[in-house]
């Protein structure tokens, strides 16, 4: 053989070396690539169950606030309508203090010993 085959052989042989390193890199970066996925594709699985759970609970706070503003809203109309009716009754006692008064005056008037310190009534 001749140093030109001997060299044609050692390049070929160099090629393929090279070529089967170029194959094993490949396949590990496919791999290495595939596991990174696979990881990852983990870690979103459970942060998703994670944000599920806060969904529930920011759904639940939701519904709790719906009631919360529900109740004030009927205490507030149970207030409005209390004022209502105190204001009434407050009304009525007016009304019946003058009553009284007036009454006491009358009193007074038809009593012929108002004026001289007898029979006074004290008023309330």
């Amino acid at each position: 053989m001749d140093s030109t085959a001997v060299m044609v052989i050692v390049v070929a042989v160099l090629v393929i070396l090279v070529l089967l390193a170029i194959v094993a890199a490949l396949r590990n970066s496919k791999g290495r690539r595939r596991a990174k996925a696979e990881k990852l594709r983990a870690d979103v699985s459970q942060r998703s169950a994670v944000v599920d759970q806060q969904r529930v609970v920011a759904a639940q706070t939701q519904a709790e606030a719906e009631q919360a503003r529900a109740l004030a809203q009927s205490k507030a109309a149970e207030a409005e309508e209390l004022q209502k009716r105190a204001k009434e009754q407050a009304g009525i006692v007016a009304s019946s203090r003058e009553e009284l008064e007036h009454d006491w005056r009358k009193a007074d008037k038809l009593d012929p010993d108002v004026g001289r310190g007898r029979h006074e009534q004290p008023r309330r």
